[in-house]
């Protein structure tokens, strides 16, 4: 029986990745403590290199040809939708946003109307409640939701910017929000990013990407029949000398580890 294209190793590939996100100067300290995007599927990494060639007589016979395009291209899935990778999605600095669980409740009753709503909201904790940040505000139903912005804190007093147009009761839980552009203009700063994953045989992978941007990724669907994700696609870039990490890869645009 001929062994045509059988094995010689057991280095298959059939699993999944881990992506980390981080600051550009980062690359080499880019852990899951810090930087792990969570649920991801779909990793893809692939090369796309382009010639211009010299051809020669009517039969137009190739003599020459030089290379005038090398690119990497990189995709994935992410499923988690938190606050950083939402912004890294929309091609903001997601790497800038820390986690802030606050949550508390209101300590009386709210009886502003869409007239004339109530500019204070009482709580039982303002701990970590700040002027300028943002709460978001749920009442007695799935869809009494508000957003505010606070002005002032006075003890446990928020002074609020819009204020809020509807009853809610006594007990009606208070969060520190996230305020998240959408449509922005800003550019996302220069990121390094790193995917690590192994073969069968346990060899361990780690590519690492010194300089990209997500130029695609944010979607935001509600769907009963599938788990929606952020399609991620991010340009990778070469290095110029003033960036981190040049002397390690000057023309390379990324590089592959395993062992």
């Amino acid at each position: 029986m001929a062994d045509f294209g059988s094995a010689k190793t057991g280095s298959f590939f059939l699993s999944e990745a881990s992506i980390y996100l981080g600051p550009q100067a980062d690359l080499y300290k880019l852990n899951p403590a810090t930087h792990l995007l969570g649920l991801v599927k779909n990793f893809s990494l692939s090369y796309d290199v382009g010639y211009v060639e010299l051809t020669q007589g009517v039969q137009n016979q190739i003599v020459s040809s030089t290379m005038n395009k090398s690119q990497l291209k990189a995709s994935w899935e992410v499923f988690e939708y938190t606050a950083k990778n939402i912004a890294f999605g929309l091609g903001m600095n997601g790497a800038a946003l820390t986690s802030s669980p606050v949550v508390t409740t209101t300590s009386g009753a709210v009886t502003g109307t869409y007239a004339s709503p109530d500019m204070t909201l009482a709580v039982v904790s303002a701990t970590g409640l700040v002027a300028n940040s943002w709460i978001i505000v749920q009442g007695a139903t799935n869809e009494e939701i508000f957003v505010d912005k606070i002005a002032s804190v006075a003890t446990n007093t928020l002074t609020l910017t819009f204020g809020i147009p509807d009853n809610l009761q006594s007990g009606a839980t208070v969060r520190l929000a996230t305020n998240l552009d959408l449509a922005s203009t800003a550019a996302q700063p220069y990121l390094s990013a790193a995917a690590v994953s192994t073969l069968s045989d346990g060899t361990l992978i780690r590519v690492n990407l010194p300089k990209v941007r997500i130029t695609k990724g944010f979607t935001l669907k509600a769907d009963t029949k599938a788990y929606a994700n952020l399609p991620f696609e991010a340009t990778i870039y070469n290095l110029v000398t003033t960036d981190p990490n040049y002397s390690n890869f000057v023309t390379r645009q990324a590089e592959l580890v395993m062992g």
